[in-house]
Order: structure tokens, then C-alpha cells, then sequence
């Protein structure tokens, strides 16, 4: 009764859960991302680290809203293309890495640095910088995922395995967003002075 209830109730909410779970995979992977990965090489390189939880609250913000519209997407394609032949998976896997890939790549690139505070020349030039090498990374991790998603993982455990996939891009993406950059920093951004004021703060 409880699984049947659980189930019933994901299939009549499915926007609400579908985006959830990807803020929640995008919330675990910037914490593991900053914790794990940038403060061991913080210590490698003998730099102060401090965690940023207003970049992980960006990160959840930006991941859900394009969540919403990836929602939006998959739905129409899912109209588009309703048979589970192998033509209308790969016109919808084809369709998502042409149409939806590069847009999401993109608005991320745009969203986040645009929270931080930076001008939108800046980010311009951060996205001719970045967006070919995700893009190209996209298009050789997700057709893949996919194919494996359809033809080997049973179905129960199919969104199990998506949202591992997720959580596991994420940090790839949000890592390749927040790399040094070859452009120069601004001096300030409104996020950043908003943090040190914060410290600030506490330390009175």
C-alpha cells in the first residue's frame, strides 16, 4: 500500500519531484565538489580555504530553474515521439543534444556568473572560453548514459541510476564553470562582498 501510494503520488507530481531530486543532486555535488576536491587541493597548494555556501545556494537556484524547463522539454518530446522505437529514442536523444544541450550549458555558464556578480562582456568571453569543451563532453557522456539507461539497467532502477549519473555530471559541470578562468577577475562582485560582510559580521 505504501510503495503503491509513494509511486501513485511521484506519477501525479512529477514536476515537483523530478526537480527536487536534481536540486538535491546539484546540492550534494557542489558540498562534495567544495569540501572533497577544492579544499585538498587548497592544502596541496598551502592556500586558505573557506567553504561558499551562497555558490551552492546559486548552484541550487540556477539547477532549478533550468530543471523546470528541462521538465517542460522532455514532456513535448515525449509527445512528439511516443513509441518506444529505437527511431523516436534516438530522435529525442538527438533532438536533446542539438536543441536542449547547448542551451542548458549556456544558461549556466550565463546564470551562475551573472549571481556572482560579474559583467556580461565578462561572462561572454568565459563562455567562448568553456562552452566547447563541456558541450563536446555533454555530447560524449549523456547519448551514452542513455543507451545504457534503455538496454542495460532494468526498468525499477532506471531514475536510481539517473540521478547517480546526475549528481556525478554536476560536479564535472560545476567544476569546469568555477575553473580558473584566463580572463581577469573583477575586482568585486555583489555575492562576494555580501560573504565578507557576513564574516564580518561574525567575527565581532
Amino acid at each position: 500500500m505504501a510503495s503503491y501510494f509513494s509511486l501513485d503520488w511521484s506519477q501525479e507530481n512529477s514536476l515537483f519531484v523530478n526537480i527536487g531530486s536534481v536540486m538535491i543532486c546539484a546540492l550534494l555535488a557542489d558540498i562534495a565538489l567544495q569540501v572533497l576536491y577544492e579544499r585538498r587541493t587548497a592544502d596541496q597548494e598551502q592556500r586558505q580555504w573557506s567553504y561558499s555556501c551562497w555558490r551552492t545556494v546559486r548552484v541550487v537556484i540556477v539547477t532549478g530553474i533550468l530543471a523546470t524547463i528541462g521538465h517542460k522539454w522532455y514532456n513535448l518530446l515525449d509527445e512528439v515521439y511516443a513509441t518506444p522505437s529505437a527511431k523516436d529514442i534516438a530522435a529525442k536523444v538527438v533532438l536533446d543534444e542539438v536543441i536542449m544541450a547547448p542551451f542548458m550549458v549556456t544558461s549556466s555558464i550565463f546564470a551562475l556568473r551573472l549571481l556572482e556578480g560579474n559583467n556580461p562582456k565578462r561572462i561572454y568571453h568565459e563562455w567562448k572560453e568553456k562552452f566547447t569543451a563541456i558541450y563536446q563532453s555533454d555530447v560524449l557522456v549523456w547519448p551514452n548514459i542513455q543507451l545504457v539507461n534503455f538496454l542495460v539497467v532494468p526498468a525499477l532502477y532506471r531514475d536510481y541510476f539517473i540521478s547517480l549519473c546526475t549528481f556525478m555530471w554536476n560536479i564535472y559541470l560545476i567544476h569546469a564553470i568555477h575553473s580558473p578562468s584566463r580572463i581577469p577577475a573583477p575586482k568585486w562582485s555583489v555575492w562576494d562582498k555580501q560573504q565578507r560582510g557576513d564574516l564580518e559580521l561574525t567575527s565581532h
